[in-house]
């Protein structure tokens, strides 16, 4: 499986889905996880998520929305196949 740099990762439209207050881990092992960076309150735009999942080869999953999260907690995470189709639109 091909690795994706994460400077491509934040090209993708994927934090659209999550907002703000996230930051990227690096890749490992054909995931990239998102990150708090603070404390806070965890607001997920739903139709946002299932319009970016319904995207074929595209895999990203979140924690339930209206949560509280912590500083470093792993918010969601996303495995992107090879090619990807939203690399190509870009």
């Amino acid at each position: 499986m091909k690795y994706y740099e994460k400077e491509k990762i934040k090209a993708l439209p994927v934090q659209d889905a999550v907002g703000k207050g996230l930051s990227i881990g690096d890749p490992r092992e054909g995931k990239v996880g998102f990150v708090a960076t603070a404390l806070g309150l965890l607001k997920i735009n739903v139709a946002a998520l299932e319009r970016l999942n319904s995207v074929q080869d595209v895999i990203f999953a979140t924690l339930h929305t209206d949560q509280v999260v912590q500083k470093g907690q792993e918010l969601a995470g996303t495995r992107v196949s090879s090619p990807c189709p939203l690399m190509k639109a870009r």
